[in-house]
């Protein structure tokens, strides 16, 4: 995405070559952040899953429902994620993190030319 905006910006006079990269250049933020949203919705109602089965009256089902749902509990605290390999993990906090650089990658080689 970073050479992609620095193509932009040295072809800004030429405007069918605009149009064409900053079409790649967004469908491929709107990509990422597609794939961003469910991995970070998926965090979120992984970490409420611990309290939600708290919250149910655990005290007054059987022995068996009781031990099945302390079972889920202790699973529950391990976060659940969708990552890439083992080394990304698919957040808006990765989303964002990766624009930054983008502009900053983009910025540094702007200032090159």
């Amino acid at each position: 995405m970073s050479f992609q905006g620095l193509m932009l910006i040295k072809n800004i006079d030429n405007i069918e070559f605009v149009m064409k990269f900053s079409s790649i250049a967004l469908g491929q933020a709107t990509h990422l952040l597609l794939n961003c949203i469910p991995g970070q919705k998926l965090m979120d109602h992984s970490a409420n899953v611990f309290y939600s089965i708290y919250e149910i009256n655990w005290y007054e089902m059987p022995i068996t429902v009781q031990k099945m749902l302390l079972l889920m509990m202790r699973r529950s605290l391990k976060e659940t994620k969708i990552t890439v390999g083992t080394l990304v993990v698919f957040s808006i906090e990765t989303y964002s993190s990766l624009m930054k650089m983008t502009f900053s990658y983009l910025s540094v080689l702007n200032s090159m030319k």
